[in-house]
């Protein structure tokens, strides 16, 4: 390096032009704040063309985030479109940092998502329970007559009396699955007894 090269580089990498430069950026971040802040403001006032602007603004990098955290297209897409309808309340108006709020009121709609989905997961019916004195014929023979998944579902709950939830730790399968799977089957034994009946 030249002398020339070095004092242009020691010019160039001064302090005060480095604190220029951070000052530059400082009042620019505080611009754009401010006039994300007039746009929150308007939104909440029923502005559609504010509420666009911020949409257009801030729905991509959203609906990326939420994507990842729900694993789910349609449900990151509900999460997106409640979040932009919480603007609307007003809240938003006063927070300092318009994207750090958008990002958070995201995330806690997605966990919100989140909590539902497994209290539908969990929510199952265990309130019918046949035994086998619900069929006429030997229950055990009766089964052979049902794909496997379907047997050892039955198997679990009328034998053995477990829950859906203890039937699902076995099988590995959601509640909810193993609910269907013995709905669905009993409901076949009982379709196939009318049917021998009849015949009969």
């Amino acid at each position: 390096m030249t002398i020339e090269q070095f004092g242009a580089w020691t010019a160039a990498s001064s302090p005060d032009r480095t604190t220029a430069a951070s000052d530059a950026t400082r009042v620019a971040a505080t611009e754009q704040q401010l006039a994300e802040r007039q746009l929150v403001q308007r939104a909440a006032e029923g502005d559609s063309d504010a509420l666009a602007k911020l949409y257009d603004l801030y729905a991509p990098g959203l609906h990326r985030v939420l994507l990842a955290i729900l694993s789910s297209p349609e449900d990151a897409e509900d999460a997106l479109q409640e979040t932009f309808v919480k603007l609307l309340d007003g809240r938003m108006s006063r927070a300092q940092n318009t994207k750090a709020y958008l990002f958070s009121s995201a995330r806690h709609v997605a966990l919100d998502i989140l909590r539902r989905r497994k209290r539908e997961q969990n929510h199952v019916d265990e309130t019918v329970e046949p035994s086998t004195s619900d069929f006429n014929h030997d229950l055990p023979e009766l089964l052979r007559h049902l794909p496997m998944e379907q047997r050892e579902v039955i198997a679990l709950k009328v034998f053995q009396e477990m829950t859906f939830e203890e039937i699902a730790v076995v099988v590995k399968a959601r509640p909810n699955t193993v609910a269907s799977r013995y709905r669905y089957g009993i409901e076949k034994l009982r379709q196939w007894l009318r049917e021998e009946d009849n015949d009969g």
